[in-house]
Parts: C-alpha cells; structure tokens; sequence
C-alpha cells in the first residue's frame, strides 16, 4: 500500500470529519482505489500513470476527488495517501491551493477543519517554502471566508514567516507575487487588520460574545450575558479544544477579542490562541530570571492572575514589578516600563484600563524598605508613569498617626495584589488592599488603625488623587486580608461597591461618597463582632495575638474567601461565592526590625476543620445582594478552588481542588453537568462566543498558596492531585 509523510494529527483531522456527497469522475475514483491498495510497485505506476492521464492541466478534479476519498476513509493508511500521490504525480502546491481553498466558502466547522489539515500538511512539506503561500493571495483579498482566515492565522508562525522572510530577502517575483500581493497577504499572516483595536467605549459595554478584562466588565460582575447554553442543554457540553500551560503556579483569566484568546502563562509567557480551534497565532516569552525572596509577595512561579488588552496592545505585569506592552497581532514587546525600579515590588495581577490609564497595585510589600506600597498608574500607550498612590499614610499626613510612631521603613504590607474596578460614569478606581505587615500587631508594633490597610480605595484615573477610603478591619492582626474584587451594582436608585474579604463579611458601600451601607457575616468567623448598622469591627476577647502564646480562631489565614473571585448574577440579583471551610490554631514570633527584613512573621500553624463542616472544606453558595440572605450553598469535600462564573443561560460554573468543573442551577444550586479534568480547577473561568457559538474555558492547574496546598495535604491526606498539569479546557454544545 502506498504510504506518505502526512502526519497523524492531519489524518486524524480528516478521519473524524465525516463524508461529503459529490459528484465525481469513476475513473478517477477507481484509480485513486486501484494507486491506494497496489500490491506491486507495477501496479502501483499503471495507477498512477492513470491518474496523471485523467488529471488535466491543473490536476483539479483529481485534488478534489482526493480529498473527497481521504473524508470518506477509515483507515488511517488509506487516509496517509494525499501526499504520497501528490508527490508521485509532481503537483505543484500552488494547484492543490487552487483546488482546496475556494471550497472554504460556506463550508461548515467539520469540513472547514479537513480543509486546513490537508493545507497544512502540504505547506509543512513544501519543497521550495514560499510558492505556495503566493497562490493564497488571490483569496485573501476583500472578505475570505472566515474558515480560509483561521487557517492562515494556524500557519503564522510555522510557514508565513518563512514565506514572508523570503518575500523581504528576495526579488518578490521569485515566490510567485509582486509587493501588491504581498501587502495584502501580511496582514492576515500577522492577524493585522483582522484585530479590530480595543476601545473606551468596548471596556465600558464589550460586545456579549467577548471577554476584555479581568471580570469581563469594568464593574467587576464576572458575568456573561450569553445564553446559548442553559439549564436545559448544559449536560451536552463537550471538551472541544484544550491546551497546554507552562509550569508553575497557575491562576490565570484568559482574554477574548473578536475570535482571538489571549492567555497567560506562568513565567511570564503570553500567547495568542485562535478561539474557537485553540491553534496558536503567536507566542511571547520574557526569559527573565524569577526575583528572589518575596517577602509576603507572589513565589518564584511567577503566576498571572489577569493580563489586559487596550487598542493594540496585551499587557503583561510581571513578578519583579515591571509592565510590558505585547502588540496584540505579532506578540512582539512595544515598551517596558520598569515600575518597581529594582527595589523588591512585584506584580501577582495584571492592570486594568481606565480611560487610557493602566492601572495596577503592587505587591512584595511587606519588606522593610524606606518606601511604601502604591498603586500605579501608567499612560496606555506609551507606557510612561502617570501617578503612583502610596497604600500606607505617611507620617504628617492625613492617617499617618495610625501607625504610632514608627518610620516608613517599618510601615509595611497593604499591598493591592487584587485587580480593581472602574465606574466610568464618576471615573473612579476601586481598589482594595491587604493587611499590615507583619501579620499580628504586636509583631509589628502598631496599636493603631493603620492606614491604609484592609481598605476600600477609590482613586482619580488621571492623578490617583484618593477621593475616599473605607477601612474594613482597622489594626488587624489575625491575616484577614480585604483585598479582593470591588463588584459595582446599580439597584433601586442608588450605587453600590461590594466586596467580601477572607473573614466572609459581604460589605457594601456607596460607590460616590464610601459611606457604609450594609455588612453581612456568613456567620462563620469566630474572631469579631461586626456592627450591621456601623461596620464596626471589634475583636473579640483573647482574639488578639500575643507574642509565644497559643491562639484559635476561624478561618484560618488562607481565609474564608481568597483571591477566587465571587460573581454577580444580575437576573437573581445574587452573589455566587466560592468559600473554603477552615480554621487555625497558631502562635506568632517576633520579627526583628532591621532594613530589608520584615515579611509575613514567623506563625507556629496547624490547620482544622471547621466546627460547622467537619470533613468537608468547599462551599459554593449564593447571597442575596439585597439582604445577605444565603439562597443556596453546595458543600464539597475539597475546596472550591476556581472563581466563580454565572451566565444568562440561568448557570453558575465553579470547579474543585478534586479536578472537576461543575455547572450549577443558578436559582437552586443543582449540580446540572460536571466533567473531571487532568488536575485541580484553578484561575478564572470564562465565556465566549464565535461565530454564534458559545464556549466555556476552564482553566487548570496547581499553586495557589494553603488554600489549595498545605490546608488539604494536612487535613485529607487520602486526596491526591497531579503536580503539574497546568491548561486550558475549552467546551462548547455537541453539536447535531
């Protein structure tokens, strides 16, 4: 039997496609047959002379009864055949193109895909590497069909840059065009044009079937309005595409615009995916060495929690503090700009746009240094530094008195390691901020509020002025850090800012002035009482920590909530939050005050189940935005351990340490579909539609901090993930 180069991921495209009925020539297709199945090399070449005979100038109908046969096979050999004739008969690639590529017109998903095996398996054996890609051109121009774009958008990085390098080296009518054609090839090799630039105006409202910033929306919802999938068809989700992240700590958000998926890895790796086949498009790759002790900042994996997208431009923020503009259709860096001018901040998170600024906070703060914490804003486009706000009060400023008497240098932590949110109609950041640093105030030696910290920040996009600041635990001293999503809702006339830091307190404030509005406990803390008229927290008796002496409380200090971001729903008008069960016995040592030390300080722990859950350490539950009131909650052994996702399909979806991805019924928590994948659920699961076709991406993987590692190990030892495994997992509805 005759057999060929073309490799098995090609043949394997074309086995699963499905047959197409056509009209074709029975001599043809009886010598396609008799070249396919000789037994002698005799009868193979009377075939193939047959064939040449039959074929015509142009070998059309033989390419295309070719291609028919190869969609009708079932064997693998029979279906390795395509190349092997092609190079026996010597047909030119520019005659295959010819013959193929007009049939990505109107073609559905399954032929469209056959279609760009086959390409790509002739460009991939390509004797001369350029004539080829000079007989696409006069398809690319005006509007080629979008089956024909994705195809040449899969081969950027593999053939156009060859095709393309030649055409600069070269006389451009030595591969088959001249500069004319050229240009209008570029484009569509580097996804050129065909990436429509990321306005103002897309963040505030982004079309339904994209996903733009971190939570979707500037409001923070972590919503999706498309409703393609529902309660009624979720169970026919199928895993659809997947692919494969670096290693290290994973927590990432992936990004969509118009059809193109933007994704972080860990290690400062960008790369840019087609949406709906998960081909790659580009790749950037920093290759910077990991920064050293972090003290209280993100590990040396160098996770991304979000990247950004603004005109043309991806952003990167990375762990030694610097911000890198990626050109959205290339993946090659505009600008750097080096935020954390080499003194120790890093970046956990990635920025959000406001307006044209981007914004992001720092983190690494909690080294002693004669500098404080910031949030920065940089111009967009140029990368230059706008203003940068300092987290802690300074001494002889408004809040400086909070700290007592200590310096700057000793005025440590409040890092913003949680992207913000942004309201366009009063142009005001949201942004929280964690705790002092170290953790127990008598490490630290404050008896004060400590401003900033544990606060609600609303800032000025063009100057960060700060308009007005919410502490939600003045002086706290357990590691009840409050820094996570500010979520903006709009009910009943009036504007509020939402947030639920790791005690399980959902605060609301007034989205212009900060004043309190309402604060309710899950009930779950066992360390504080909260005012619900005031907000006022005041710790409980023998609640603050003291040097060597034995504590308990709940949660621990991997929190209730985490950087596992909730979601709005706004049909329910309900929070669906992620909690994870756990609390803590511990005693506190001292840290010695000297330049360049500091962190986290020293904590003796052992972890334990909460009273209210022995056994059992994930909640996903959903609150009523209104009264507080819990509507529903689903307890699962391990924790719950990716944000949270709601749809206008009437869905909730979430995903476990014990690696399964679940869609709930958003009105009662029904687990209605669930799909187990290679390792935890971990970062910010997504919604996406292309071409009227939604998808849900989950992304997987490991790290995370005690949450999903040292809290587990030690109290359900019998439960075991894999260690590396980091991806995405892209599923959309089986189609009929």
């Amino acid at each position: 039997m005759i057999l060929s180069t073309l490799g098995a991921a090609g043949a394997a495209v074309l086995l699963v496609a499905g047959a197409q009925e056509r009209v074709s020539a029975p001599d043809l297709r009886d010598e396609i047959h008799r070249a396919i199945n000789a037994q002698s090399e005799t009868e193979r070449d009377t075939a193939l002379e047959a064939l040449q005979a039959n074929a015509g100038e142009d070998h059309e109908d033989l390419i295309r009864e070719l291609f028919a046969f190869l969609r009708q096979s079932t064997s693998t050999r029979e279906g390795m055949a395509f190349a092997a004739i092609r190079r026996a008969l010597s047909i030119p690639d520019e005659h295959i193109v010819r013959a193929l590529v007009p049939l990505f017109e109107g073609a559905d998903e399954s032929l469209n895909a056959a279609l760009s095996g086959v390409l790509s398996e002739f460009e991939s054996h390509s004797v001369d590497g350029s004539a080829d890609f000079a007989a696409y051109v006069p398809f690319l121009t005006g509007e080629p069909p979008v089956g024909l774009v994705r195809h040449m958008r899969s081969i950027d990085l593999r053939a156009a840059s060859r095709a393309l390098g030649l055409a600069q080296e070269s006389d451009p009518e030595d591969i088959g065009g001249g500069d004319e054609q050229l240009a209008e090839i570029t484009p569509v090799f580097a996804l050129g044009d065909r990436i429509r630039p990321v306005t103002d105006e897309d963040l505030e409202n982004p079309s339904a079937s994209d996903w733009l910033t971190w939570r979707r929306t500037l409001d923070g919802h972590g919503y999706s309005p498309l409703d393609q999938i529902t309660t009624d068809n979720v169970d026919r989700l199928r895993l659809v595409w997947s692919w494969s992240l670096g290693p290290g700590s994973q927590q990432t958000t992936p990004l969509v615009h118009e059809g193109i998926l933007y994704i972080a890895n860990p290690g400062e790796i960008v790369q840019a995916l087609d949406a709906a086949t998960g081909d790659l498009l580009w790749e950037y790759r920093r290759d910077a060495p990991p920064p050293g002790d972090s003290f209280g900042g993100p590990p040396p994996g160098r996770q991304h929690r979000n990247i950004a997208i603004y005109e043309d431009k991806v952003y990167l923020n990375t762990a030694d503090a610097h911000i890198i503009a990626i050109d959205a259709r290339t993946g090659e860096a505009v600008w750097d700009t080096d935020v954390g001018r080499g003194v120790g901040f890093q970046y956990s998170s990635g920025s959000i746009v406001a307006d044209g600024s981007l914004v992001s906070g720092l983190t690494g703060c909690g080294r002693y240094r004669d500098d404080t914490c910031y949030i920065v804003g940089l111009d967009a486009r140029t990368g230059d530094e706008l203003w940068r706000t300092s987290t802690i009060a300074l001494p002889g400023e408004r809040g400086g008195d909070t700290w007592g008497d200590l310096p700057v240098m000793f005025r440590a932590g409040s890092d913003s390691w949680i992207p913000g949110s942004y309201d366009p109609v009063t142009r005001t950041l949201f942004h929280g901020t964690s705790q002092a640093k170290p953790w127990a105030r008598v490490v630290r030696g404050t008896d004060g509020d400590a401003l900033y910290t544990n606060s609600t920040l609303a800032l000025d996009p063009d100057t960060g002025e700060m308009k007005w600041y919410f502490q939600h635990i003045p002086g706290e001293t357990l590691d009840m850090d409050e820094v996570f999503e500010r979520i903006l809702v709009d009910y009943d006339g009036q504007r509020s800012v939402f947030t639920m830091g790791k005690m399980g307190v959902l605060w609301e404030l007034d989205v212009e002035t900060g004043a309190f509005r309402n604060a309710h406990d899950l009930g779950y803390q066992t360390f504080a009482d909260v005012d619900p008229e005031t907000g006022e927290v005041t710790y409980r008796e023998g609640m603050i920590p003291e040097l060597y002496e034995e504590i308990f409380w709940c949660p621990s200090t991997a929190g209730f909530k985490s950087w596992r971001a909730m979601s709005y729903h706004p049909e329910t008008e309900a929070f669906v939050i992620p909690i994870n069960l756990n609390c803590e016995t511990a005693v506190f040592g001292p840290v010695e005050r000297v330049a360049g030390g500091g962190g986290t300080g020293p904590v003796r722990r052992t972890n334990h189940f909460h009273p209210d859950s022995p056994g059992h350490l994930g909640e996903l539950l959903s609150m009523s935005m209104r009264t507080g009131e819990v509507l529903w909650r689903q307890r699962f052994k391990t924790p719950i351990n990716s944000a949270a996702l709601t749809t206008a399909g009437g869905l909730a979806f979430a995903g476990s340490w014990d690696r399964y991805i679940y869609a709930f019924d958003i009105t009662d928590g029904e687990i209605l579909w669930s799909q187990r994948l290679p390792t935890s659920i971990q970062g910010f699961p997504i919604s996406y539609a292309v071409d009227g076709r939604q998808y849900l991406a989950v992304p997987v993987g490991t790290g995370g901090g005690s949450w999903g590692g040292m809290i587990p190990a030690d109290l359900m030892p019998e439960e075991r993930r894999p260690v590396g495994g980091n991806g995405l997992f892209v599923f959309a509805l089986a189609q009929e």
